[in-house]
């Protein structure tokens, strides 16, 4: 689901920063996708796809005969996303994509760089 809201993001369907020039979303996943996927990558950057691809691991690891722990995959998944939007923010400073709204990695990847 989050991937498929990912894959049809549109900048003009409604969501929380605007309301769009559309009064229905195009996404795939209707309305709720449409704020989903927003706030996904208004948050992360094009890590929201690193995000579904931790999710598929991670669930292939629970039908395997030593899954990892709730607790375990909340750590390294939180690690390996924050680690990637401020990467990707430090290497491309300032870029925008997406009609020029969304940073590659994020808010929380352009909040981390200027942390470190």
């Amino acid at each position: 689901f989050i991937a498929l809201s990912l894959w049809s993001y549109n900048p003009e369907d409604p969501s929380l920063n605007s309301i769009g020039h559309r009064q229905s979303a195009t996404n795939f996943c209707g309305l709720f996708g449409s704020f989903l996927s927003d706030m996904a990558l208004q948050l992360f950057g094009i890590t929201a796809w690193a995000g579904v691809a931790i999710l598929l691991y991670f669930g292939w690891q629970s039908v395997r005969a030593k899954p990892l722990s709730q607790l375990e995959r909340g750590i390294w998944g939180a690690a390996f996303i924050l680690v990637s939007a401020s990467l990707l923010s430090l290497h491309f400073n300032n870029t925008l994509f997406f009609k020029n709204q969304i940073y590659i990695g994020g808010v929380i990847g352009h909040f981390l760089q200027f942390q470190l």
